[in-house]
């Protein structure tokens, strides 16, 4: 679901290639438990991902409050509200996948060398040509003008836990469902720039306190009722 038509053509051709990696890595990989895109009706951001679903003909529904909340456990919307709920989409075990591509990469004959440091003058002298997937680290090898940013999200202790969501609204939080330690929320914006070589990766106080009125403007916790019943 993305408002962009370019972007969700992608997905719906990654998901197939997620599944062909799944089976050809004998591992678990790809977690459809469905993703729901709110608010208000009238937003651009929300007819988009709508008209894009349209366009491709994936299976998706728009969603009153009382619906998103049975999709979303504990979801609330306002009256001018919709969640746009995609069953077939959900999450990537990022590690199973990155643990599979290296098994079946050695399988094919590839060398992965772990924990050691690349020299790029060593790789010049070896190799004609060469791929360097650097990340945060880009800028040691190629003179792009990126800025790495610390980008925040949090655990939140609470009873709901369900699909994948994302807030159409100006920081963009959203969530995943997490067994282990609770709803992971994460903010959707650019955050303090960072060398990439620091240990120091504190959250900023802002975007916590961000994450904890997404979730209480967000979330119905009923862990309250409960206590107070």
């Amino acid at each position: 679901a993305y408002p962009d038509l370019v972007y969700a053509e992608y997905m719906s051709r990654a998901y197939k290639l997620w599944e062909e990696l799944e089976a050809a890595s004998g591992r678990e990989i790809l977690h459809p438990v469905g993703l729901l895109y709110f608010g208000a009706e009238s937003s651009p951001q929300i007819q988009g991902v709508i008209k894009g679903l349209r366009t491709l003909g994936e299976p998706h529904q728009v969603l009153r409050a009382e619906k998103a909340a049975d999709a979303l456990p504990g979801l609330r919307l306002k009256s001018n509200e919709v969640g746009v709920w995609t069953p077939d989409a959900g999450w990537v075990d990022a590690n199973e996948a990155l643990l599979g591509t290296w098994d079946l990469a050695r399988k094919a004959g590839v060398e992965i060398r772990e924990n050691s440091r690349v020299d790029r003058q060593q790789l010049e002298l070896d190799f004609d040509r060469f791929v360097v997937c650097s990340g945060a680290w880009i800028r040691e090898w190629v003179d792009v003008p990126v800025t790495v940013s610390l980008q925040t999200f949090a655990y939140v202790q609470t009873t709901v836990n369900g699909p994948v969501w994302i807030e159409d609204s100006e920081p963009n939080p959203y969530g995943f469902p997490s067994d282990e330690l609770g709803l992971k929320i994460g903010i959707h914006r650019r955050g303090p720039e960072i060398d990439p070589h620091s240990a120091d990766r504190r959250p900023t106080p802002a975007d916590l306190d961000e994450i904890r009125a997404v979730a209480r403007r967000r979330i119905h916790d009923d862990r309250k009722q409960r206590r107070e019943g």
